[in-house]
């Protein structure tokens, strides 16, 4: 990969270090202060203004607490990039707008809910376990994260927002970023925390900006939630199959019934 001459050596973190040390200097804070802040043993942070290796949730914690943009500090991904957090446009914006206000979306949804239920109790269906959609989205961590869970959540959805959008799966973004199936699988859903080398891996696997992927000051917040409705639309066009497949088996079912109410 590309990202491998990057990363060779060393010279990476050395160069990201040297940035950081300088902006702490500026503020005429102490390590020991930025580590009071940003909550991290200063045996981090120490770390970190040495050159050494550091994860995504350390870099995206120092950038919160400094207020800085990523993009002052960290370099581009050499190779291919595709600008994807470009869509959807104004145009796309307001139409996108209009067909929510003009939407019977909740109502069809609850109609939909009642006649399953109706159906799990008719046939005495084992109940599934409950999800809480609001803590799913963690009241929106996604796109405003502060704590360490909430950056590795966010850079999962993240990446499966972009992974949808571009037409991969899984398996291939993971053989692109040169990573196994089960690592890629628990990052994007943010239940492990990628080093920098990783993060870089995965953009270019994607070839998408590495800055698209890393939360910061430089998110635009309805950018990326309207991203988030795009790769939600993408993978619910899945789930119409079933809904046809619904549609028949209701329809068969009731013609049936007629059938024998008639006979």
């Amino acid at each position: 990969m590309q990202v491998d001459a990057l990363f060779e050596g060393g010279r990476f973190y050395e160069i990201v270090s040297e940035k950081l040390e300088k902006h702490r200097e500026s503020l005429h804070w102490s390590q020991s202060h930025l580590a009071k802040l940003a909550r991290m043993h200063i045996s981090i942070i120490r770390a970190l203004e040495t050159g050494r290796a550091f994860s995504l949730d350390t870099l995206s914690t120092v950038l919160r607490i400094y207020q800085l943009d990523p993009r002052s500090v960290l370099p581009e991904q050499p190779g291919e990039v595709q600008d994807i957090s470009n869509y959807p446009d104004s145009k796309s914006l307001l139409k996108l707008s209009k067909a929510i206000k003009s939407s019977e979306y909740g109502r069809s949804v609850f109609q939909l809910k009642s006649f399953i239920n109706t159906i799990e109790e008719t046939i005495k269906l084992a109940p599934l376990p409950m999800k809480n959609a609001e803590e799913h989205y963690r009241r929106g961590a996604v796109y405003e994260p502060k704590t360490r869970s909430d950056i590795l959540e966010s850079f999962g959805r993240r990446v499966r927002i972009y992974r949808t959008l571009r037409g991969f799966t899984a398996n291939q973004t993971a053989q692109k970023s040169h990573t196994s199936l089960t690592s890629y699988s628990l990052l994007e859903s943010g239940h492990r925390n990628p080093s920098m080398e990783t993060v870089y891996k995965v953009s270019e696997g994607l070839a998408i900006s590495v800055f698209a992927l890393i939360p910061g000051t430089h998110d635009d917040q309805n950018t990326m939630r309207l991203l988030d409705v795009a790769a939600w639309a993408v993978e619910a066009q899945t789930h119409l199959y079933a809904l046809d497949d619904l549609e028949f088996v209701f329809n068969s079912l009731r013609d049936a019934l007629g059938t024998s109410a008639s006979s």
